[in-house]
């Protein structure tokens, strides 16, 4: 695409400002995602391509000692200016952190590097600009949208009444969150930004198992003993946050941890042996919370760089009652069921597959391979896979509920935009070979008649059925290499 003629036309430019930058949209976003700019009553006046204009008040909150603008907030102004200045060079893509994603597509922005010169006290309203010259918009726009690092320095100078009273210039790093996710193929060419992503959520999913231990209530008690630990103060504040605007989510969180362990309880009780496939584990305790259950190997597949925090974060694997083997993925690229096949998983043993707080992120064109994959491993006629998924309408914002769409809209300017839910899901599984063997709502698990949790369901999947031919086909030489 010549991204010079995209970013300089007038039509291109009111569509993109229509979509990312209204004025008041932007400034409630940001607002909402750094609550101290609120606080400071920090406005955004202007957005064009290219630039950005905002202004600190000069009032008690922003003040020192001498009743003039405090340092730090001088900077801190400086710093959102010039990021917007800069996002907007990136054509309709959504900003993690500020923007609503639609898809798992958006830009990652952080702050690298900043310097800072006062020339005299800021004794006014503090009135922010940046600008990038048109010579540097298609460049780069042209190395963000092709996968490659943005690093830029942008001067933002800042007036009183037109009067220049102090110059910072930061230096940022962009990159969009397709090739940021490609880095994590492997654990050396991990993204330290992709680190933090799935840290992020996963800490996020653990401080929620642990603000359901509650001391006064017995039932509630060591839901997840490992969760307070493993999530940090990051994950609690976080979860925190999140039940602020969707209080019934914590609810939702236990309820799934509770019917998951029920049905791995019930399995274990069916067979004499089996094997647990967990899909996407992120920080989940079961093979050190669950005991004595027959399961004769667990299988953790994550991203490497998860597995490698998960390493850190919980018990040794000596510690675990059960054998378990950890398998390195990136389901959008690698086959789970050639790398089960490799780790030399018995297909001919009953198997338990989890796919626990995963379905939502992947679109429907990307998930079918990885349902086949599983569907292909289902040897045994036992064999199910565990699922939790929203309905379509909750991830659509249809449902009119409020809690629904705050929790949505908090989940995509994370970064973890939900983008696949089903309100019939056995019309997606049948063409596979998979049926429901089990659906129930959270709602009726929970024994609840709040339309929220309607719209948020457990199951249990099954192959259609299993050939003579599948049973060879599987178990081929061929197909294992």
């Amino acid at each position: 695409m010549n991204w010079a003629a995209q970013l300089q036309t007038i039509d291109g430019w009111d569509v993109d400002k229509k979509d990312r930058f209204q004025l008041n949209n932007s400034q409630n976003a940001f607002h909402k995602s750094v609550p101290v700019l609120e606080y400071l009553d920090w406005q955004i006046l202007d957005i064009q391509r290219g630039s950005c204009e905002t202004v600190l008040p000069l009032n008690v909150e922003s003040s020192n000692q001498y009743l003039t603008q405090q340092a730090a907030l001088m900077l801190l102004s400086a710093d959102y200016t010039g990021g917007i200045a800069l996002c907007t060079l990136f054509d309709r893509v959504p900003i993690i952190g500020f923007h609503p994603q639609k898809d798992d597509y958006g830009a990652y922005m952080w702050g690298a590097k900043a310097t800072i010169k006062w020339y005299r006290p800021s004794t006014e309203d503090l009135v922010c600009k940046a600008k990038i010259p048109k010579e540097d918009w298609a460049r780069l726009a042209d190395r963000f949208f092709n996968g490659r690092n943005v690093i830029v320095t942008i001067p933002v100078m800042m007036y009183n009444k037109g009067v220049l009273v102090a110059k910072a210039d930061f230096t940022y790093w962009a990159r969009n969150s397709h090739s940021l996710y490609a880095t994590g193929t492997h654990l050396k060419t991990t993204h330290l930004l992709l680190e933090h992503k799935v840290k992020t959520s996963a800490k996020l999913i653990a401080g929620l198992r642990a603000l359901n231990d509650n001391p006064i209530s017995t039932e509630r008690d060591n839901l997840d003993p490992y969760a307070k630990q493993v999530a940090g103060k990051q994950g609690l504040i976080l979860a925190r946050k999140f039940c602020l605007h969707t209080p019934q989510l914590k609810e939702m969180i236990r309820a799934r941890t509770l019917h998951l362990d029920q049905c791995l309880k019930d399995f274990s009780e069916k067979h004499d042996r089996f094997s647990v496939i967990n899909i996407g584990c992120g920080f989940d305790a079961r093979p050190w919370r669950l005991k004595h259950l027959n399961i004769s190997r667990i299988y953790e597949l994550d991203l490497p760089i998860m597995l490698n925090l998960r390493e850190l974060a919980l018990p040794a694997i000596a510690e675990s009652s059960y054998p378990i083997t950890r398998i390195p993925v990136n389901l959008l690229e690698n086959s789970i069921e050639i790398l089960l096949k490799q780790a030399e998983m018995n297909l001919f043993e009953p198997a338990f597959f989890i796919w626990e707080g995963g379905s939502m992120y992947f679109s429907k064109q990307n998930i079918e391979p990885i349902f086949k994959s599983i569907a292909n491993l289902m040897l045994h006629t036992h064999s199910v896979l565990w699922l939790d998924y929203a309905s379509e309408k909750a991830v659509f914002d249809q449902t009119g509920i409020t809690e629904i769409e705050n929790f949505m809209g908090n989940m995509s300017r994370m970064g973890e935009a939900f983008v696949n839910g089903y309100d019939q899901i056995k019309s997606s599984l049948n063409p596979i070979g998979l049926s429901v063997a089990q659906q129930i709502s959270c709602g009726a698990f929970m024994g609840s008649s709040q339309p929220i949790y309607q719209h948020y369901n457990f199951c249990l999947i099954q192959r259609a059925r299993v050939t003579s031919e599948d049973k060879r086909r599987i178990a081929s030489t061929e197909e294992m290499a």
